[in-house]
């Protein structure tokens, strides 16, 4: 129904439904910034920077914003399997990123090249402005036998361990993924990072996924980051780091890490009922031989 409404009337119309979301924050507009040539950037031995933002460029992104980082960003594919999933290829885990050109241009950068393990095309246009940066990600999937099945098609990054207050616009509170999220409610929540975790499965496994989602904020005591989406996205903000759950046989055997990885993920694979031999619906299933477009913009304050 939302794709058909025009988007003003789509707001009244949830607004008057739906008191309990009368504070509804407007996804409608376009997440965009605004072309500047006052926040001109220069690229000096792989390093982007202009008066407020840095990127430093190797197999990863580092972002500095005063004294705000966002490191070891890349693409992500990988979840540690859930009960109900098949074995993902662990080469899908910890991409790198073999940059091929940068064009820098104004107030924008074009990073591309191919994805480490998988030989996949990437391009990362990012758009830089006073204290955000639109990050539009081109990511095209080969069809290869030996990757099987994709748990996720996004970006992860991690975030000093301090940001752990929290607050998003989308399904929750509890935790839901593509196909399994009819119960959690859309709506603006506050929590802590560690919340949406699960820790009573027999086997440790990825959990906290939150669906549908269209922004999320971040903070701690000084500064905060929020991420807009121009789509909805599943986000899974956690402690735990993927593989540390896959080889793990109990949760008391993995530790917290210091940091907290942000994963934003343009699709997900649905969970199915694979103890069943019941695979995800199709359209639920991530697809090869596929280019796949997403776009985040990340405000610093």
């Amino acid at each position: 129904i939302l794709k058909i409404i025009r988007p003003p009337l789509c707001k009244f119309l949830l607004k008057m439904f739906l008191p309990m979301m009368s504070n509804i924050p407007d996804i409608f507009s376009k997440n965009t910034i605004e072309s500047t040539f006052l926040f001109k950037n220069f690229y000096d031995n792989n390093m982007i920077y202009n008066d407020d933002i840095s990127i430093s460029i190797d197999d990863q992104l580092t972002i500095k914003y005063h004294d705000i980082t966002i490191s070891d960003l890349t693409f992500n594919l990988y979840r540690a399997p859930v009960d109900n999933d098949p074995s993902f290829v662990k080469d899908l885990y910890d991409l790198t990123l073999n940059i091929q050109d940068i064009k820098v241009k104004d107030d924008t950068v074009t990073i591309s090249g191919k994805i480490n393990k998988l030989e996949s095309d990437f391009k990362l246009i990012l758009k830089l402005a006073k204290n955000q940066i639109q990050i539009t990600s081109n990511l095209a999937i080969p069809s290869v036998k030996n990757i099987q099945e994709i748990a996720r098609i996004g970006l992860t990054m991690k975030i000093d361990n301090s940001y752990e207050n929290m607050e998003y616009y989308g399904k929750g509170p509890f935790e839901n993924y593509v196909d399994r999220n009819s119960a959690a409610l859309l709506n603006i929540y506050q929590q802590k990072v560690d919340d949406s975790f699960n820790t009573k499965y027999l086997k440790p496994q990825d959990s906290g996924n939150l669906s549908e989602v269209r922004y999320l904020t971040l903070s701690n005591d000084q500064n905060q980051i929020t991420f807009n989406m121009n789509q909805a996205m599943n986000i899974n903000i956690t402690r735990y780091d993927a593989m540390d759950l896959t080889n793990a046989m109990h949760i008391q055997d993995v530790s917290l890490k210091d940091y907290i990885i942000v994963n934003l993920d343009y699709k997900s694979r649905g969970l199915g009922n694979a103890s069943l031999d019941v695979a995800p619906l199709d359209e639920y299933i991530i697809k090869q031989n596929k280019t796949y477009e997403f776009s985040t913009k990340i405000s610093f304050k």
